[in-house]
């Protein structure tokens, strides 16, 4: 007897109907359960229902928008892991870093390309399935710790809530730690940006973010910059 693979839950959020519809009949061609919302409040409570695998919001809504939106699924304990893709009309670079701030894991602008969009859909459920594959998942540095099942993050007595690009990121340099990591290797590798698309500011937003939680104050402890090289998680020294 074959079991049949569960499709992924998509949630689309965006008050456009034609985006709505376009980003349904896509979604479903590639074998994903879609759900569909015209604002964020609608929004908020499919997602408190069905859990969805991935949220694809778009920014300007009324109401809720895609902001706000993301600031609540985050601080909604069984929804704060699920990732978030933005939608924006905006091409100011400092208007796309605002979605990181408040949660989100990556955008694409507006009007997008159908195959980047499908690129980086598949790119962040494959993410968070990949969590799952992990036989040994505790990674510690020092007494800075990851959980790869749960994406669970402790930092000396502290438990700390990343987004999953966060998370992500984070994993990465600690897996390769006492290495010094590019932001295009942090792109391809960690983010699974194809080659050539995304940008360091991308990398260093993230990091910016993921410091506000981990560390106390300055110098970074746990994620170290090498100028116009990367970022290193330094080994502890030895007793």
């Amino acid at each position: 007897m074959t079991v049949k693979k569960q499709a992924s839950k998509v949630l689309v959020v965006d008050d456009d109907e034609n985006i709505r519809s376009l980003l349904e009949i896509l979604l479903k061609h590639q074998g994903y359960e879609v759900f569909l919302a015209d604002n964020g409040a609608d929004a908020m409570e499919i997602a408190e229902s069905e859990v969805p695998d991935l949220v694809v919001a778009d920014i300007m809504m009324p109401s809720t928008d895609g902001y706000e939106l993301c600031l609540q699924l985050r601080s909604t304990p069984k929804l704060s892991q699920v990732p978030i893709l933005l939608l924006t009309a905006k091409t100011e670079m400092q208007d796309k870093y605002s979605g990181f701030r408040v949660g989100a894991d990556d955008y694409v602008t507006k009007p997008f390309d159908l195959t980047e969009l499908e690129l980086r859909i598949k790119a962040l459920l494959r993410r968070k399935k990949m969590a799952a594959d992990f036989k040994d998942p505790i990674l510690a540095i020092g007494d800075l710790a990851i959980n790869r099942n749960d994406f669970s993050v402790r930092a000396g007595d502290n438990l700390v809530a990343l987004t999953p690009s966060e998370f992500s990121l984070l994993e990465y340099l600690m897996s390769h730690a006492g290495q010094v990591v590019s932001s295009k290797e942090l792109l391809i590798e960690a983010l699974d940006y194809p080659s050539g698309q995304g940008s360091s500011e991308i990398i260093r937003t993230h990091i910016k973010n993921i410091r506000s939680k981990l560390e106390k104050g300055d110098p970074p402890t746990y994620i170290q910059t090498v100028s116009r090289q990367g970022y290193i998680v330094r080994m502890p020294d030895k007793q």
